[in-house]
């Protein structure tokens, strides 16, 4: 949790353990998105994404940023 931007896991009861785990991508970067697939691949088992940011502020996705998430993952067989 924390601002998108910052990609902290400061979220009470998260532990460091899982955090460790977790890959944060910019929110409407479809390229970074692309490269952590590329990178990370078999290794993502899901994807979380939230449609709308509203924790620093009203995010809206770019059009079509959505859409690409979800075809890449399915491609790449993530959950999303």
């Amino acid at each position: 949790s924390g601002p998108s931007q910052l990609g902290s896991p400061d979220a009470a009861g998260v532990p460091e353990s899982v955090a460790r785990e977790v890959i944060t991508v910019p929110f409407n970067d479809i390229n970074a998105y692309k490269e952590a697939i590329e990178f990370w691949g078999d290794e993502i088992a899901a994807v979380l994404v939230e449609p709308i940011v509203g924790n620093f502020g009203m995010v809206m996705p770019q059009p079509g940023f959505l859409e690409e998430v979800n075809e890449i993952s399915h491609n790449n067989g993530t959950l999303v």
